[in-house]
């Protein structure tokens, strides 16, 4: 029994990832080894994923659009910061406007 659902959409980095076994594959796929279950949404429905639309709209706002990379070494070193920053310090709604390390500690644990 799998402990986790892994929903994706059908993009084109979907369709690299399902090409190799990680869904409807003869052979049991990646996803299973880890105990996931890997479902698509439905195609032109990116409502159904909505947590991670939000989390792609924000990285493109603040983070994407807002830089003009010279070199995809520089674009990866950028972005792989501005996720720490959304992880870690950035407020979320979601939490009162409170950064994911101010709601953990209130709960003495790390959120995120």
């Amino acid at each position: 029994m799998a402990l986790f659902t892994l929903t994706a959409s059908r993009g084109p980095c979907c369709v690299a990832i399902k090409a190799r076994c990680l869904h409807r594959s003869p052979s049991p796929g990646v996803a299973s080894q880890y105990g996931l279950i890997q479902e698509f949404i439905r195609p032109y429905t990116p409502q159904q994923n909505g947590l991670i639309e939000c989390f792609f709209r924000s990285l493109k706002e603040e983070c994407i659009w807002m830089t003009n990379f010279k070199t995809f070494a520089q674009a990866r070193e950028v972005i792989e910061t501005w996720v720490e920053f959304y992880n870690t310090e950035r407020p979320h709604q979601a939490l009162g406007y409170t950064s994911p390390a101010e709601y953990g500690a209130q709960f003495g644990e790390l959120v995120a």
